[in-house]
């Protein structure tokens, strides 16, 4: 039976889907400059002046470039607009800037600019609305873009599909990337390079706001996986039934689910659900920052069957062609199975990667950190992950990125399984696999072809890992089969690779080991690894070692390899059960009867009114009733006090994948600290949350403490979590000023967890008691973060005094990363600090650490420091400061 719908539902949802931006996002503006050009509203300080340009004239002869006001001819709104006219008279360069308004504007992280436009030929898309900024910076050249993803620079053309003879809005959130600059002058301008011929419209109605954004069609509701996952996972946009997205894989669904990225982007970040099903994708889908879109996975290693949420990627192929997924900064894609219909396993159709993480070449600053892959199965890619493979999107923009994760990743991939390049900061690699029987497995229904058919190709032609300057990077549990080149290490786009392996089982392949580029100081490193291949297990080019310890090699070795076993370490690798509630329930704490009160995470203003009482009702509500989820949308929460997490209660953010502060943009869920400040007793008194029982669980979202900034003298505060009770866990969390951050001391707390927190900590990282089988994993802290945020605070600390007034000034003197006295059984896996005096202290238990890292740390201060104990370091990389005090059994030791 077909659902009927009345004609006003109809309209509204053809509505939708003609103007997602327009219908789906509600806005409380503050105006800080609008004019139509009408008789009575702003002029224009300039008529028909041109600031600069190159290669135009007049539309006719005798007529200079124009851009004035015109009444009675075209106009959006009144009768009036703003005409632009000229001529393009080709050159690598042509373009014309008129300067027209003389302003003085701040812009928050909430600014926002809107126009109308009305081109009159294909040249004319090529006009915009630009400014000028009192630091000599642009918004063509800040990495801004439309409501459609479009570059805000002329040379744009919004996209250059907008309609001619007809009115097209522009949006810009173009604060994001701007946030605390000056708008002093703004332009109108004309750029396409080699154009030639007239260009000739209006512009209209030209607005700049601070705009607070909600949207209409957030729905966080509890969804009931037909998979397993380690958490409770929340919907907050669900793909299909808000948003219309076919998932029979029959109508294209690639608008649609790029509409609920888009409203999430607008709240500020959560998750677009996409229920199980096929989805069919013909054009890229972007996922924006603090957005993640996850669907109902089922691992291709486990069951049989359907895969869940499958995406049908019928995407025009060739090596330039679009990528499927971007993705942007603490944001990821989780839980999807990607399959090309139209590849071919005996001549392989050639395609861009099927996730592409750009970092800051994609728009700007938002994108640089903390992109995520998890969870996902590429049935037959030609090619799979590709970071920093991306060219810059605007002028200035590098292709760098920082702390990308990819974790448990798995496919058949006929060329590249993953590429990465350009990484700043430490990334970390867990549980990935490329091998021929992902597709060959996957049945008639995807095309299966023999295993034997995609060996004969990809044995000749395909790399599994092409790593190039990656700094310091952590890579655990990589495997790969039925490759040419299993891992090649190559020539970077800004420096030279350096990293360490450890469980990475390579085989079936020709050359295993291929490196030819690397940092010369030290090199790469293998433990507890399978390296085999019928030319060569490693081919070393380079002046630079390869390491490889207490490993299973086959196959010839070439140049400079270092190899040492078999010996005393451990056999098998860590592991543990991600603690999560067992009452999946959710309280929303915006919602009745708690009605937390907060401001959106796009800013401008700091929250003012307490959510304390609203926040912990929900918390209390839940631990009554046995347990839940307390859930904490996008925004930004005063909290006055400190928060007390029941048993079996989890408070959660809306990040569902590892998050932090981007330079000029801190969306997604933010709690703003206060209690404590200046206390003598930092290491005792309350702390900020407290897990209070068993499986008390934090996770998804950020802590702030606004009065604790490093330009005005950094203040001692209690730690902002404190652990009681077995199996607590602390999941995606981003602590970027915190004092003292973890305490696991105080009380026991085992089989305790704790994956993905990351910031800046100022004095102790993690403390870690009395416990057994605790797990840590994924923890990085560098001072960086407490000076890239989006809080739009007078005077908070900048980048460019990080050293000044944060590393050297504190955590190279204080900050101890981790400390454990008396667990027993401690796990660390993937631990990294920058800019810390210790990286791990053991004063007394049991401790082994996996890829354990430190950074230029201070004077006195140790990569590892044991007073008793037994502590085991497999994989220890060391810049500056020294290796260890004490009794430590060391692994394969890299340091400069």
């Amino acid at each position: 039976m077909k659902k009927r719908f009345s004609p006003l539902i109809m309209a509204f949802l053809l509505a939708v889907s003609c103007f997602p931006f327009l219908l789906l996002v509600a806005s409380a503006d503050t105006v800080l400059f609008t004019t139509g050009l009408e008789s009575g509203q702003t002029a224009p300080n300039f008529v028909d002046t041109i600031d600069f340009s190159s290669n135009v004239t007049g539309i006719t002869s005798g007529v200079s470039p124009e851009a004035s006001p015109r009444t009675g001819e075209q106009a959006h709104s009144g009768t009036s607009a703003l005409m632009y006219s000229g001529n393009a008279n080709g050159g690598s360069t042509t373009y014309a800037y008129f300067k027209v308004f003389t302003v003085s504007i701040p812009v928050t992280s909430a600014s926002k600019l809107q126009y109308f436009i009305y081109p009159q030929q294909d040249n004319g898309r090529y006009m915009a609305v630009d400014f000028h900024f009192t630091d000599g910076s642009t918004l063509r050249d800040s990495g801004s873009v439309d409501q459609n993803g479009n570059s805000v620079h002329p040379a744009g053309g919004h996209g250059g599909t907008i309609p001619l003879n007809a009115w097209s809005q522009i949006d810009s959130n173009f604060g994001v990337q701007n946030a605390g600059k000056t708008i002093d002058r703004i332009w109108v301008a004309y750029d396409r390079a080699g154009s030639t011929g007239n260009y000739r419209g209006y512009i209209d109605d030209i607005t700049i706001s601070n705009t607070t954004t909600t949207s209409s069609l957030r729905n966080s509701v509890i969804v009931s996986t037909a998979y397993p996952t380690s958490d409770i996972v929340i919907s907050d946009y669900n793909a299909v039934t808000g948003f219309g997205a076919d998932n029979t894989g029959v109508n294209d669904a690639t608008t649609a689910i790029q509409n609920a990225i888009d409203a999430c982007y607008s709240d500020g970040g959560g998750t677009v659900w996409l229920p199980a099903g096929t989805y069919k994708v013909s054009g890229t889908i972007q996922v924006r920052a603090f957005c993640s879109v996850r669907g109902d996975y089922r691992d291709a290693d486990n069951g049989s069957g359907s895969y869940g949420t499958v995406i049908s990627a019928n995407l025009t192929s060739g090596d330039s062609g679009p990528v499927l997924f971007r993705i942007g900064g603490s944001a990821s894609v989780q839980g999807l199975t990607v399959y090309y219909p139209n590849q071919n396993a005996t001549s392989p159709v050639h395609y861009n990667y099927t996730f592409e993480i750009p970092g800051n070449a994609w728009i700007g600053s938002e994108n640089y950190m903390t992109a995520s892959v998890m969870n996902v199965t590429m049935l037959n890619s030609y090619r799979g992950i590709g970071i920093s493979t991306m060219a810059s999107d605007h002028t200035g923009g590098s292709q760098v990125h920082e702390q990308a994760t990819v974790k448990n990743v798995k496919g058949t991939i006929l060329y590249r399984g993953a590429e990465a390049y350009n990484g700043a900061d430490v990334g970390t690699w867990e549980h990935v696999n490329f091998n021929s029987s992902y597709w060959a497995n996957a049945g008639a229904a995807y095309n299966a072809p023999s295993a034997t058919t995609i060996k004969n190709w990809t044995r000749t032609n395909a790399t599994a890992f092409t790593l190039g300057d990656l700094e310091w990077d952590q890579f655990y549990a990589m495997e790969a089969s039925d490759f040419n080149i299993g891992i090649n290490i190559v020539t970077g786009q800004r420096i030279q690779f350096s990293g360490a392996f450890i469980w990475a089982n390579i085989q079936n392949t020709n050359i295993a080991v291929k490196v030819d580029n690397i940092d010369t100081r030290w090199g790469v490193s293998f433990l507890r690894s399978v390296l085999k291949g019928s030319t060569a297990s490693v081919q070393n080019n380079t002046a630079g070692y390869v390491k490889v310890t207490d490993s299973d090699m086959a196959g010839a070795t070439s140049g400079t390899v270092t190899i040492s076993g078999p010996g005393t370490s451990p056999v098998v690798s860590p592991s543990a059960t991600t603690p999560k509630v067992s009452r999946a329930v959710l309280y929303d704490v915006t919602k009745a009867p708690y009605n937390a009160p907060f401001t959106s995470s796009r800013g401008p203003s700091l929250p003012t009114v307490d959510a304390t009482s609203a926040i912990q009702s929900a918390l209390n509500a839940a631990g009554s009733a046995g347990g839940g989820v307390v859930y904490v949308p996008a925004g930004w929460f005063k909290v006055s006090t400190h928060l007390t997490v029941p048993a079996n209660v989890e408070l959660r953010g809306s990040a569902s994948s590892p998050t932090r502060d981007q330079g000029g943009s801190s969306a997604g869920t933010v709690l703003f600290a206060y209690e404590g400040k200046d206390t003598t007793t930092p290491d005792s008194s309350t702390a900020f949350i407290t897990l209070n029982g068993n499986t008390a669980g934090l996770r998804g979202l950020r802590v702030f403490y606004p009065e604790n900034n490093p330009a005005a003298g950094i203040k001692a505060f209690p730690y902002t979590i404190r652990g009681n009770g077995s199996s607590v866990y602390i999941i995606n969390v981003g602590l970027p000023n915190a004092y003292n951050a973890i305490d696991l001391m105080t009380n026991r707390n085992d089989n305790h967890y704790v994956e993905k927190v990351q910031g800046t900590f100022f004095k102790n990282g993690i403390t870690v008691g009395l416990s057994t089988s605790g797990y840590i994993t994924g923890i990085l802290t560098n001072g960086n973060a407490v000076c890239r945020t989006g809080y739009n605070i007078p005077g908070w600390v900048v980048e460019s005094n990080v050293f000044s007034q944060v590393i050297d000034a504190f955590t190279r003197p204080n900050e101890t990363l981790v400390t454990v006295n008396g667990a027993s059984d401690e796990k660390l896996v993937n631990v990294f600090a920058y800019g810390s005096k210790n990286g791990l202290v053991v004063q007394s238990g049991t401790v082994n650490a996996f890829n354990l890292g430190t950074d230029n740390l201070g004077s006195g201060g140790y990569t590892v420091k044991a007073d008793s104990g037994t502590v085991k370091v497999m994989n220890l990389m060391r810049y500056n400061g020294t290796t260890s005090l004490g009794t430590v059994t060391i692994y394969n030791e890299m340091h400069l």
